[in-house]
């Protein structure tokens, strides 16, 4: 009798970075290295911007990646050139735990904290800036959605705490063409809405994974 296969759960590519930063889990079929991975990020961001009509960052071609630069992709704009970068994010027990283990449960608190503080850690390496910045976030593991509550926090962050971005947008792939795009700041909640956000009932939520 054959003996039965260990479960290996969802497929997908696995790069590590180094440098600290977690590694990068993606939806098998998509490219290996990590400069391979953010291109792909960004071209799913951007088709799926296109099919919902929306334009991302005011870009009137394809966004550049740069090779010497602090900043990942040049976008080209009717104004000039601005800046696109990236930012990978994971709850804690992800950078942790092994992929092979699947998604944990996580606290929406400790993840908007998480990105928080990765933001702040970008913005010390830009200095003044001389156009205007954008970033996209994105889950390092794909079969992370970020869930809602996280990014009302991620939204409330950005209203009320300085940052060098101009625009924050959340994409989680779906495939090569398609995801959940969110633009997470600017808002589009009232300031009202944003002073009276009750941030301890949405912190304390654990999310937990699908499935």
């Amino acid at each position: 009798m054959a003996r039965p296969k260990k479960p290996t759960g969802p497929r997908g590519i696995l790069t590590l970075r180094g440098q600290g930063l977690p590694p990068l889990f993606m939806p098998a079929g998509s490219p290996a290295s990590t400069e391979g991975i953010e291109g792909f990020i960004v071209e799913g961001a951007t088709a799926t911007a296109a099919k919902q009509g929306v334009q991302l960052f005011g870009q009137t071609s394809r966004p550049v990646r740069n090779t010497a630069s602090p900043f990942d992709f040049t976008i080209p704009t009717e104004t000039g050139d601005q800046y696109l970068d990236l930012l990978g994010v994971a709850p804690l027990s992800y950078v942790d735990g092994s992929h092979d283990r699947g998604p944990a449960p996580y606290s929406q608190g400790e993840l908007a904290d998480r990105v928080w503080s990765e933001i702040q850690r970008k913005a010390l390496k830009y200095g003044p800036p001389l156009a205007a910045i954008h970033l996209l976030v994105f889950p390092t593991d794909w079969r992370l959605h970020v869930s809602d509550g996280t990014l009302q926090l991620m939204a409330v962050f950005l209203a009320k705490r300085r940052h060098p971005f101009s625009t924050v947008v959340y994409f989680a792939p779906d495939d090569a063409g398609w995801g959940d795009l969110r633009v997470v700041h600017p808002t589009r909640a009232k300031p009202d809405d944003i002073v009276t956000f009750d941030e301890g009932a949405v912190r304390g939520v654990v999310v937990l994974p699908p499935g």
